[in-house]
Parts: C-alpha cells; structure tokens; sequence
C-alpha cells in the first residue's frame, strides 16, 4: 500500500489548528522521513504554516487514502460442487420413497 496515499504537493487538504478549528490548507511540501507533510493557508493577510503527521491528514482527508487492492488466494477462488463423474453417487441422498401408482393403487418400488 502507498503510506503517502493521494498526498502531493499543490493539493487543498483540511487541518485541525491546534485550538480545534478545522480550515482548508495547501501542501507544500512532503517529508517521507518523518511520514508528515507541510501546509500553508492565508490567515489575516499572512502566510502561516504548520507541519502535520500524515495520519491526522487521512483523519481529516479520508478521500486521500489509497485502498489496496485484494491479492488472489486460494480462499477468493470458486470451488465447485459437481462431481467430476456423472456416474458417481451422491452420498447425501437417500433412496426414492416408494410411491403409488396412479391407475393400480400398489406400491412401486
């Protein structure tokens, strides 16, 4: 799986600011060391910043998180239920019921 998921940089991501607000910030920058990314946002005529873990970015971000992709294993292959011979016996039925005859009224069996 991609750790970095969706994350580049130039992309509008949502933050929480340390006093709880949650606003929209630009990425500008990816630190694969530290598995966090940097973002700026416009604030009172400044530019401010902030660096952010990439897990509090997914929590907030959930759309930027790369699925991964199931691998085949023998568990997510069909298995089939027909016997390979047509002429083998099925062990889970019993034999037929004796029933009567339409027209004699006796018992075949």
């Amino acid at each position: 799986m991609d750790k970095f998921g969706k994350l580049v940089v130039g992309i509008k991501v949502d933050i929480q600011r340390t006093d709880g607000r949650v606003h929209s910030s630009m990425i500008s920058g990816i630190n694969l060391d530290t598995k966090s990314v940097t973002v700026e946002w416009y604030e009172n005529g400044e530019t401010k910043g902030k660096e952010i873990e990439i897990d509090q970015i997914f929590a907030l971000n959930p759309t930027l998180v790369v699925q991964p992709k199931p691998k085949p294993t023998p568990s997510n292959k069909r298995i089939s239920t027909t016997p390979s011979n047509k002429n083998a016996r099925n062990e889970n039925h019993s034999a037929p019921s004796p029933k009567a005859h339409p027209q004699s009224g006796y018992c075949l069996f």
